[in-house]
């Protein structure tokens, strides 16, 4: 902590130094740039024209751009696939002619060498143009790595109908296409991965130009990235290098298409994953930060970070604009000269306690330039200029208007760093000890006139408005009318993750401090609620159908956070939750400004100020909602869990948790039911069909439509897969739908045997069945009839059903292996069957749902006489068999002695026998 007040301390003084170095005149005098001269006015832009065949003629070409008049005036043509892989590739420094591609792609490009203003081309001037190319391979400079691209380092002509394929990474100002653009991009395309820590873009890392028709299906900063770690601050060491804005926030301003835009993007579209879960501020789909016009763009990849997270932009900064008189802008100058004299005395003795020297010196206003032209920023300024309308994309050559740089005063900064100067020239003061002697003295005047200054400028706001009415907001009355400051006609469908600020749309609509872009620092005792300003921004006619999911607190349907300005006209169809927070909302989770025509149809979850609309709302007009809560604890309302302001016509479907709080207002917050909704004029297709999403196996899916309030009919039917095995649908929806849903399934897990339910099962079958499954002992779907056999004895007859399944059933039942077996055919009629013996059971096989008869024959099932007779017939026999063979015995013991006394000999004579 003692390390961070130091740092903070000594950012402060650079502050001083700021005023005391530059004067105002300067900075107002001074050009944006004046590095490299453009091309002569009154001349052919195509002179002449070169073709490129071979990397040799491509390196000839990059050389000759080491001057800048080289390119002027010439069309170069390539005309062949080049491949630079294995040469020592330098990027080509200034370019001002037409490089045209012809379709054609250069392969192995590697750019690994320290510097910035790195890619193909380091920068492409205007009129120049680069067009129909394909780059293959890696820009990863090191050293400072600011503008940082694919194609261009920075760009101020045109880029058209360029793809960049690899990877791209540096710090700052990183973009798939260009790092830095002041000129046009369009029908660009990145793929592969890109790292940047701030003002990092699939397309651009930071824009103040145009961006058109470009689509980025590449990994956006999805990588976690090391922040600068601590350093020790020592007040006699101290050096510039150790204190800059990357000491108060690293990644900050990752956008899916462009890190930060003051300019227009339109018609662009992104895949890509964009940031990484809970790291980095201003994270969006399309724009990591917007101050411009961002619209007819989409985004269907998933978008993480930690603060400050959107769908389309994480952050939207409002127009604002402020006019002040010239009498008061002259008073201010005097006491700025005063503040420079003040810090000119002491100049000497802090750069001999700091041990930095004049180099240093220098250094410090170098980085300190931005705050003193905020100074110079506060001119007189009527209206909001709007950007100029593109034009309609067609088949030919597409030529864009020059495009204004939009800037955004923010005299709320100006005065709380004025603050911070006063308190921290009085802690240096001590914090210096003995370095600080003989400069107390100019550190208090430093005070004085930051006094002054404040003064001023408290006065200034007190005069510029009579009626004390100061601050004006006009995002409602122009919600259609301007496009500076504007989010218009976007729609995201992927999920956004974040810990607090987040939105399917917009994570936050604010003013941002450039040095506190966290929101750590308190600036409540600075900040004047009495400043005449401005307002314009909205974000209007854009739908979500994204799943947005915070940690912590403010995560809405459209947009997390509203400071000012206006949602108009927008829808959301998907969940919001607040896992460990409040203020979660259908449209936004919190809203200072102004919620109209509106539709929400979700789910909301949270702990205090959850609302259908908005989670904490003023000024609520014309919406309609229709939320489940699936928790909350209070202050929970289907339009919002607390708003104030102006609330007219706006309606619900009925809910048990009432309009506002528990409670329903007539003409503000009423309910109506799913009947009286159909009655409704003009409410938008999402609102009334609710989506089912079925996950297919192979990651495919379907979707079926369903009226709001209807039921599902049948699901998707999912083949069996090599095993045999069928799909089951996971909690398919069978009730009246309300709300979006997404079904996944699985295989089920075969269970061969399926028994009936007794504690000795009568039945099994066999088979590959669900856990779901369970078979069914059905009475006879026909009768045993007494045609098939006489008089049988029926031991079992049943139906035996598996629902779902679609096979014969393996049937084993319990019964005595001595019966017969019939199956009942379709047309009627039984037929006789087979079956094996196994122990107790017989087996057989039967077609699911189908009926059987198992009998055994009765002996009352024959006739009695003829049976007598047939037993008498067979004793007579029997009896008659017996009485001959005895009569037979009877003769043979009567033969003669002779007979049975002698035998005949082998050779015909006779021998007696023994007598017995």
């Amino acid at each position: 902590m003692r390390r961070l007040v130091f740092r903070g301390l000594a950012l402060l003084l650079l502050a001083v130094f700021l005023f005391a170095l530059f004067p105002l005149s300067a900075f107002a005098a001074e050009p944006e740039s004046a590095e490299v001269p453009e091309a002569a006015s009154g001349t052919d832009f195509f002179e002449h024209t070169v073709e490129i065949s071979s990397p040799e003629e491509f390196f000839a070409f990059a050389e000759g751009c080491s001057l800048d008049s080289f390119s002027q005036n010439t069309r170069f043509v390539l005309t062949a696939d080049l491949d630079l892989s294995g040469s020592h590739v330098a990027p080509i420094q200034l370019f001002q002619g037409s490089f045209e591609g012809g379709g054609h792609s250069i392969r192995g490009l590697d750019l690994t060498g320290d510097g910035s203003r790195q890619g193909l081309f380091r920068r492409v001037l205007a009129p120049g143009e680069v067009k129909d190319l394909f780059v293959y391979g890696s820009v990863r400079p090191g050293g400072t790595a600011q503008f940082v691209g694919g194609i261009a380092g920075e760009n101020s002509g045109t880029i058209h109908n360029c793809a960049f394929i690899g990877e791209v990474a540096g710090r700052r100002f990183v973009g798939g296409i260009a790092g830095k653009n002041a000129g046009t991009l369009s029908h660009c395309s990145f793929s592969g991965t890109l790292t940047g820590e701030r003002d990092a873009g699939g397309i651009a890392g930071t824009s103040t130009g145009a961006i058109w028709s470009c689509a980025n299906s590449g990994a956006v900063c999805s990588t976690p990235i090391d922040v600068l770690t601590e350093t020790e601050f020592n007040i006699n060491t101290f050096d510039i290098s150790q204190l800059t804005t990357e000491d108060f926030v690293n990644i900050s301003n990752i956008g899916g298409i462009v890190g930060s835009s003051s300019g227009t993007v339109m018609n662009c579209e992104n895949q890509g994953i964009v940031g990484y879960k809970y790291q980095g501020f201003n994270v969006g789909g399309i724009a990591g930060k917007t101050s411009g016009y961002l619209c007819t763009s989409r985004n269907l990849g998933p978008v993480w970070g930690q603060r400050d997270v959107g769908g389309i932009a994480g952050q939207l900064e409002p127009y604002v604009s402020m006019v002040f008189s010239e009498d008061l802008l002259n008073e201010l100058q005097t006491e700025m000269d005063a503040l420079n004299r003040s810090v000119n005395a002491i100049s000497g003795s802090i750069n001999s306690s700091l041990g930095a020297g004049a180099e240093t010196i220098s250094q410090m206003a170098s980085y300190s330039r931005a705050l003193a032209e905020q100074i110079v920023s506060i001119v007189p300024t009527e209206g909001i200029p709007d950007l100029p309308d593109l034009p309609t994309p067609g088949d030919g050559e597409i030529n864009f208007p020059d495009f204004p740089v939009i800037d955004t005063p923010d005299f709320s900064q100006i005065t709380a760093n004025l603050d911070l100067l006063m308190n921290g020239s009085t802690q240096l003061i001590s914090l210096m000890g003995s370095a600080a002697s003989g400069v107390t003295g100019a550190l208090r005047s430093v005070n004085t006139h930051a006094n002054a200054i404040q003064a001023i400028l408290r006065r200034a706001v007190e005069n510029a408005s009579p009626d004390r009415d100061l601050t004006e907001d006009i995002s409602v009355q122009e919600a259609y009318n301007i496009d500076t400051g504007a989010i218009a006609d976007c729609e995201n469908t992927g999920t956004v993750l974040a810990d607090t600020n987040a939105g399917g749309i917009l994570g936050i609509c604010a003013v941002e401090l450039s040095f506190d872009v966290a929101g750590q620092l308190d600036f409540s005792s600075y900040l004047y609620t009495d400043t005449k300003t401005t307002f314009f921004s909205v974000v209007r006619s854009c739908l979500n159908t994204g799943d947005v999911t915070v940690r912590d607190s403010y995560a809405g349907g459209i947009a997390g956070r509203m400071t000012q300005g206006a949602v108009a006209g927008c829808g959301n169809s998907s969940a919001v939750r607040c896992e460990n927070g409040d203020y979660c909302g259908g449209i936004t989770g919190l809203s200072n400004g102004t919620v109209f025509d509106c539709y929400a149809r979700s789910s909301v979850s949270g702990s205090k100020y959850l609302g259908g609309i908005c989670g904490s709302g003023v000024n609520i007009l014309t919406c309609l909602s229709h939320v489940k809560f699936t928790e909350g604890s209070e202050f929970l309302g289907a339009i919002a869990g607390w708003a104030e302001g102006d609330l007219s016509e706006n309606r619900f479907l009925t809910n048990p948790a009432g309009g506002i709080d528990g409670a329903s207002y007539a003409g503000k917050a009423e309910p109506i039911d799913v009947l009286q909704l159909r009655e409704l004029e003009e409410v938008p297709d999402y609102f009334q069909t609710v989506s089912i999403r079925f996950i297919h196996p192979d990651g495919t899916e379907t979707v079926r439509s369903v009226r709001l309030g209807g039921k599902l009919r049948g699901t998707p039917r999912v083949a069996r897969d090599s095993k045999g095995q069928p799909w089951e649908w996971d909690d398919a929806p069978d009730g009246p739908i309300y709300e979006n849903a997404t079904v996944t399934g699985h295989y089920a897990v075969p269970i061969p045997v399926l028994t009936s339910q007794e504690d000795r099962p009568v039945y099994l079958v066999e088979g590959v069945f669900s856990e779901e499954q369970t078979l069914s002992v059905l009475d006879p779907e026909s009768p045993w009839p007494d045609s098939v056999l006489p008089d049988p004895i029926l031991l079992r007859s049943a139906a035996l059903l598996v629902e779902g399944y679609g096979a014969d059933l393996t049937v084993h039942m319990l019964a005595p292996s001595n019966g017969t077996l019939h199956l009942h055919r379709p047309d009627g009629s039984w037929e006789p069957a087979d079956y094996e013996a196994d122990g107790s059971y017989v087996v057989f096989r039967l077609p699911n749902g189908g009926t059987f008869a198992y009998t055994e024959i009765s002996l009352r099932s024959f006739p009695l006489a003829p049976v007598c007779i047939g037993a008498g017939v067979l004793i007579a026999g029997s009896v008659t068999l017996l009485l001959l063979l005895r009569k037979k015995r009877r003769k043979a013991l009567q033969r003669s002695p002779e007979e049975s006394l002698t035998t005949d000999k082998t050779d015909g004579s006779k021998e007696e026998k023994p007598s017995v």
